[in-house]
């Protein structure tokens, strides 16, 4: 019996003292992608759920992992420069279109939806009303056919039931 309880206070303690003081812990993150410094390191530092305060080590797959579960990364490639260095390749969606029936919102040319503040400077985008439509190619097209000019394209009443209801509002920017 006390054997037991011997052996589990070896484990519990040696928990401990792996989550206290990680093997490598990682103190610092290199970035490169497309943009420069796309996101802040301190951004991708939460992210990955590393601090300063309390350091720990991360296997690159866990970090490519969390890294492409946040929405405005589209790809990500995670790797170690040495036992405390992580070394993270990334590109960012692009954003599209805001939308308006969400909040701080945007949309890509993929059709994916992820949040614009605070992790992107202010842009001035064409905003898009989809309402519960899912035509975000019929919005692209009319984007590509009429260029910057667009200022807002509203798909909400594109699919009524009534044909007499049924509407795609375009309003172009004034020059």
């Amino acid at each position: 019996f006390s054997l037991v309880l011997t052996l589990g206070f070896y484990l519990s303690l040696s928990h401990f003292e792996s989550r206290s003081a990680p093997a490598h812990p990682v103190t610092m993150i290199v970035q490169t992608g497309p943009l420069k410094e796309g996101l802040k390191t301190d951004c991708l530092a939460e992210i990955l759920g590393l601090s300063r305060d309390e350091p720990r080590s991360i296997t690159p797959e866990e970090g490519e992992k969390r890294l492409l579960k946040t929405s405005m990364i589209k790809k990500a490639t995670v790797s170690l420069l040495n036992p405390h260095t992580l070394y993270i390749d990334y590109t960012l969606r692009s954003p599209l279109f805001t939308l308006i029936d969400f909040e701080n919102t945007a949309l890509d040319e993929e059709g994916e939806s992820f949040p614009l503040r605070p992790y992107f400077t202010p842009k001035k985008l064409p905003e898009l009303s989809l309402g519960s439509t899912k035509l975000t190619s019929l919005a692209y097209e009319l984007l590509n056919l009429l260029g910057k000019e667009v200022e807002r394209i509203d798909l909400s009443k594109a699919e009524e039931a009534s044909l007499g209801k049924r509407e795609v509002v375009v309003i172009l920017a004034k020059e």
